[in-house]
C-alpha cells in the first residue's frame, strides 16, 4: 500500500503529473534532428518575457490593421486550424484577405467561395483540405478570402525565404490585400520568416497560438488570455501544452489510431488515480472507432440507450460506465481524452449508477477543466449537438428520456464549472465525490450550497 499523499490543491498535483508525463512523452519522441535544434531554440528564446495581457477587441483590431498577419500552426493539432477559422470570422476585415497555407502546394490559388474548386484541393500529405479543415474553408468563404498555397520542398530556413519571396511577387502582380500566412509555429520565430519578410519591406504582425514556453506563466482567466509580447507580437493562449503532445502522438504512425488513443487514455487514467491515491484501473481501456457505434450503443445501460439515438452518431467520444470501453468517432481532442480517463477511473464507484449521471459528468468535467481552465461550459443545445440529438420541441416531446438526459448532463457541466473554482477543491474532495456520488456536497440543494460547502468529508 502506497503511503498517503498530503492533501494538496488539485491543480498543484495535476501540474506535477503533467510535468512527468511531458518528460515521458518527450523521451519517447526524441530530440529534434540536429539541423533543427537551433531553429527551434530561436522560437523558444522569444518567450523569455511573459508579456502583458491585452483585450480581445484590441487584439482583433491589431489583426484587422495588419498588412501581413502570421498565425502559427501546430500541424498535428486540428484545433490550430479551427482557431484560425474563428479568428477569420471575428476580425472585421477592411478588405477581403488572402489566406496563405504552408501545407497547400505552391501554385494553388483559388477564391474561397469557389466550392467546386474546393473538391480538388489537397495538402502535401494527400489529404483533402475539405476533409481536414471544413470550418476554415467556411470562414474563408464568409470573408471572401483568396486561398493560396505556399509549400515547396526545402529546409525550414529555405522555405522561409521562398515564402517571403512569394509574398513580394504577389504584392507586385496582384491586387493589394491583407495577407494571413498560416505556418508551423517555429517559422514565427523573429529570426526566421518574420525577418525574411521584413527584409522585403513587409510590416509583420505575429500571432502565436498557445506557445508552450509561456503556458506555465499564465494564470487562468475567465476567458482565453491574449498576451502582447512586443509591438505587433501576440500570444493567444487557448490550448494546454499536453494537447499538442497528445495530437503529435496520435499522428506518429502507429499501427492503429485506436491503440494510440487507448494508450493515451491509459496513461492519463493512471495519473488521475495516482493523484487521488487510488489503485490504477485494473483493465487497460479499449477505444472503438466510429463503425462500432451500433454495438457500443447496445452495450450501454438502458438509461443511456433510451436517451441516445442508435441511428445518429455522436461527434464526441463516449465512455462506457461499466466497461473499460471508449467509443470515438475520430481522434479524441485533449479535453475528451481527459474526460474519458476520468470516466475509466470512476468505474466501480457509485458514480456510474444511473441515478448519479450528473455527478459522474461533473467528476469527469472537473478533470478536463483542471487541465484546460479555458474549457467552456456546454449548454443543453451544445450537448445535444455533440450527442447527435435533435432538440426540436416535437423530438423532445416524443423522447422525454432524451430531454431528461440532456438536463442532467447540463447540470453536471454547470456544477463542474462551479466546483472547479472552489478554493477547497482537492484530492479528498474528489474522493468524497467518488464515494458518495449524488449525496456528496449536498448535491440536491444546488450549486450555491456547493460553493459554501467544505467539499470533503
Amino acid at each position: 500500500m502506497r503511503p498517503q499523499q498530503p492533501t494538496l490543491p488539485i491543480a498543484e498535483a495535476v501540474r506535477a503529473f503533467e510535468a512527468r508525463l511531458q518528460r515521458h512523452w518527450a523521451s519517447q519522441s526524441g530530440a529534434p534532428p540536429a539541423g533543427l535544434r537551433g531553429y527551434r531554440a530561436a522560437w523558444v528564446q522569444q518567450f523569455a518575457e511573459s508579456g502583458e495581457v491585452c483585450s480581445a477587441p484590441e487584439f482583433l483590431a491589431a489583426c484587422r490593421d495588419a498588412e501581413l498577419l502570421l498565425v502559427s500552426d501546430f500541424h498535428p493539432l486540428a484545433r490550430s486550424t479551427r482557431m484560425l477559422a474563428r479568428l477569420l470570422r471575428e476580425v472585421a476585415w477592411k478588405k477581403a484577405p488572402r489566406l496563405v497555407l504552408e501545407l497547400l502546394p505552391a501554385g494553388v490559388r483559388v477564391e474561397a467561395n469557389d466550392r467546386v474548386a474546393w473538391e480538388s484541393l489537397r495538402l502535401i500529405d494527400g489529404r483533402r483540405l475539405l476533409d481536414t479543415a471544413p470550418e476554415l474553408l467556411d470562414a474563408a468563404a464568409a470573408c471572401a478570402a483568396e486561398l493560396v498555397g505556399a509549400w515547396k520542398p526545402g529546409t525550414p530556413a529555405q522555405r522561409d525565404e521562398i515564402a517571403a519571396q512569394a509574398w513580394t511577387d504577389r504584392r507586385l502582380s496582384s491586387e493589394p490585400r491583407p495577407e494571413v500566412l498560416f505556418f508551423g509555429d517555429w517559422h514565427l520565430a523573429g529570426p526566421h520568416l518574420p525577418r525574411s519578410l521584413a527584409q522585403r519591406g513587409a510590416k509583420v504582425t505575429s500571432v502565436h497560438q498557445s506557445p508552450a514556453p509561456l503556458w506555465s506563466r499564465v494564470r487562468p482567466h475567465e476567458e482565453e488570455p491574449i498576451l502582447r509580447l512586443a509591438d505587433d507580437h501576440y500570444a493567444w493562449m487557448h490550448t494546454p501544452p499536453l494537447a499538442f503532445w497528445a495530437s503529435a502522438r496520435q499522428g506518429e504512425g502507429r499501427s492503429s489510431r485506436c491503440d494510440a488513443n487507448a494508450q493515451l487514455v491509459e496513461e492519463l487514467a493512471q495519473g488521475i488515480a495516482e493523484i487521488l491515491d487510488l489503485p490504477a484501473p485494473p483493465e487497460a481501456p479499449e477505444v472503438l472507432d466510429a463503425r462500432a457505434w451500433p454495438g457500443f450503443w447496445r452495450s450501454m445501460p438502458e438509461s443511456h440507450r433510451a436517451a441516445l439515438d442508435p441511428n445518429q452518431i455522436p461527434r464526441v467520444a463516449m465512455v462506457h460506465p461499466h466497461e473499460s470501453l471508449i467509443w470515438a468517432p475520430a481522434d479524441p481532442s485533449w479535453n475528451q481524452l481527459v474526460d474519458a480517463a476520468a470516466g475509466i477511473v470512476s468505474q466501480g464507484s457509485c458514480l456510474t449508477n444511473p441515478a448519479n449521471l450528473g455527478p459522474w459528468i461533473a467528476f469527469r468535467r472537473i478533470w478536463a477543466r483542471t487541465w484546460n481552465p479555458f474549457l467552456p461550459t456546454r449548454d443543453r443545445g451544445q450537448l445535444a449537438a455533440d450527442l447527435g440529438l435533435c432538440t426540436g420541441l416535437a423530438r423532445l416531446r416524443a423522447a422525454e428520456a432524451s430531454a431528461s438526459y440532456l438536463d442532467t448532463l447540463a447540470n453536471g457541466e454547470a456544477v463542474a464549472a462551479t466546483m472547479r473554482r472552489h478554493p477547497l477543491l482537492d484530492r479528498a474532495a474528489l474522493r468524497t465525490l467518488l464515494r458518495e456520488g449524488r449525496h456528496a456536497f449536498i448535491w440536491h440543494l444546488g450549486m450555491s450550497t456547493i460553493q459554501a460547502s467544505p467539499l470533503s468529508a
